[in-house]
């Protein structure tokens, strides 16, 4: 796995609301295998209101004290996407710049990053999928703040990319660098799709930071300089700087949404801040009266499943669950030339071949990330590592309603009562039988074992005798683990089962919706992915990565 840096500049977190769009950034480069790092500058003009806050006390303020004050407001938009990430279901840590010893040299307001501690990076990766960690500041070998300077997270990011080898895109509020100002009057100008390094300390500075494009072609350091979630960038290094070819903007995707329940209204809110990318044509629900107050124009509703398929979109979102009728629905979709983006894993662990099938002969795609783990990159870790070095085996716990009632069970509550907390805090749907069975957990390591090993496997044939009537111990903590796995002679294996878990165990530790995949492969490294297997957000985001695919892909 390599590691991508991802600056996010304040006229990107120009405000709180936008911090998810940054998420969606991030999930798209953990959903490629990365390793992801992200740099924050503050929200807006906060760096600006701080500097004003210390001039009306002291017009010409102490370096040290005032540099220590301005870095403020990187910790705060530190922590803002870190909560943003959680919420997402994505493990993600923040850190200060003690932390990971981000030594700096110079002037307390203008100085430079030295060195930095890579193997507490590399620690810190252990247990979390993402990082966040304040551009614009650094400290000296007396442990004092030091800033690096007008737009200096720019430089914090390329540093931080070439200490780990890893590489490095500037977001910004454009998609790419461009002659002059696109937003000024006059002519429009040309947006570079790569640019040299002298041609790009050439241009104003405003958007990339002089200092650190310097740095960079010092130590010939390639980076990219784009819009967050955009398909378009510029990329800066040491070649001849070359003008994008112009090509007309794709029209959005029209997207139909079988369901608006909980995941459901999460997309929906998703896919109404890129009107730019998407616009919704259709939503089917049981009662419309019910979601009048969710935006959706009231001609936009249907009762009628079967309407997706007359109507005139290019993907169709199906998140009704269960077989009948969203097996049938998803096979005429693909079938009448639409792509199908589903979080339904009923469907994909019984059908997913027949399905991949109907889409290859439509020439379109048929997506599920959300099947398996919610936000967790389940499915595209296990592809990944299937292609790159052959998997042996993959362990996980994939059902967060389970461990929770088994977690309750040890703690001194009747399995009856920790069922019943499950269902009043929405672990445990009112009827919890395909969880409680593992046949929810079959059908997930069933997908897995797809993909790991292209191999088909019925999930109900998985699930050990013992999953029957089991009902947790009030003396050792349990998981419902599912295990797949592949012998010398390709033969493919697998079983769901509740095994007792240690303190130490990768499991023991798992609370709520937390899932956890661990892949051995056949060169001997492993691999573990984890974080929130359910709930809106975590389900929302795997859906809506989804549809971005489809949407640079067009």
């Amino acid at each position: 796995m390599s590691y991508c840096i991802l600056k996010f500049g304040s006229s990107v977190l120009c405000e709180a609301d936008k911090f998810p769009q940054a998420v969606h950034e991030i999930y798209r480069q953990l959903r490629l295998g990365h390793k992801v790092v992200a740099v924050v500058s503050a929200v807006g003009d906060t760096t600006d209101q701080l500097l004003k806050t210390a001039q009306q006390l002291q017009s010409s303020p102490q370096p040290r004290a005032l540099a220590q004050f301005l870095a403020t407001g990187e910790a705060e938009s530190v922590s803002l996407l870190t909560l943003a990430l959680e919420r997402a279901g994505i493990q993600a840590l923040g850190l200060r710049v003690d932390e990971i010893e981000l030594k700096a040299t110079g002037s307390y307001l203008d100085g430079s990053p030295q060195s930095v501690h890579v193997g507490k990076i590399q620690q810190a990766f252990d247990d979390h999928s993402v990082l966040v960690v304040p551009g614009f500041v650094g400290e000296n070998t007396l442990g004092h703040t030091v800033l690096f300077g007008r737009g200096g997270s720019d430089l914090s990011a390329l540093f931080l990319a070439d200490a780990l080898g890893g590489s490095c895109r500037l977001i910004k509020d454009v998609d790419g660098l461009y002659e002059w100002d696109p937003s000024g009057d006059g002519p429009r100008p040309r947006r570079f799709s790569k640019i040299s390094f002298d041609d790009a300390l050439n241009l104003d500075g405003d958007i990339v930071q002089h200092k650190a494009v310097a740095w960079a072609q010092q130590r010939k350091l390639s980076f990219s300089v784009g819009s967050c979630n955009g398909c378009k960038s510029t990329q800066v290094g040491p070649q001849t700087s070359v003008f994008e070819s112009k090509l007309a903007p794709a029209p959005p995707l029209k997207i139909a949404l079988l369901g608006l329940g909980t995941v459901g209204s999460g997309v929906l809110q998703h896919i109404n801040k890129f009107p730019q990318r998407f616009t919704v044509v259709k939503v089917v629900v049981r009662d419309s009266a019910k979601h009048s107050h969710k935006g959706v124009a009231p001609q936009l509703f249907s009762t009628n499943p079967w309407d997706v398929l007359d109507c005139d979109a290019d993907v169709v979102v199906e998140l009704l669950g269960g077989t009948d009728p969203a097996a049938e629905l998803i096979a005429k979709a693909l079938t009448l030339g639409k792509h199908v983006v589903s979080a339904n894993k009923e469907v994909v662990a019984d059908q997913s071949t027949y399905l991949q099938k109907l889409a290859a002969d439509s020439q379109v795609n048929f997506l599920h990330s959300a099947s398996v783990g919610g936000a967790v990159t389940a499915l595209e870790g296990v592809a990944l590592i299937s292609q790159s070095e052959g998997i042996d085996s993959i362990e996980a716990v994939l059902n967060g309603t389970t461990s929770f009632i088994f977690d309750r069970v040890a703690a001194g509550d009747s399995f009856d009562e920790a069922l019943a907390t499950a269902q009043d805090l929405g672990f445990a749907e009112q009827d919890p039988s395909k969880d409680l069975s593992g046949f929810d957990v079959a059908s997930k390591i069933a997908i897995l074992a797809k993909v790991g090993f292209q191999k088909h496997l019925i999930p109900k044939k998985l699930i050990s005798p013992a999953v029957e009537g089991f009902r947790g111990s009030q003396q050792t903590r349990y998981r419902l683990v599912a295990r797949c796995r592949q012998n010398h002679a390709g033969e493919v294996s697998a079983e769901v089962v509740p095994e007792a878990v240690g303190k130490g165990h990768v499991f023991h530790d798992l609370v709520g919706e937390d899932n956890c995949v661990v892949v051995r492969s056949r060169l001997g490294n492993v691999h573990r992915f984890a974080g929130k297997g359910a709930g809106c957000w975590p389900t929302a985001e795997s859906v809506f990565a989804d549809l971005f695919d489809l949407s640079t892909a067009y």
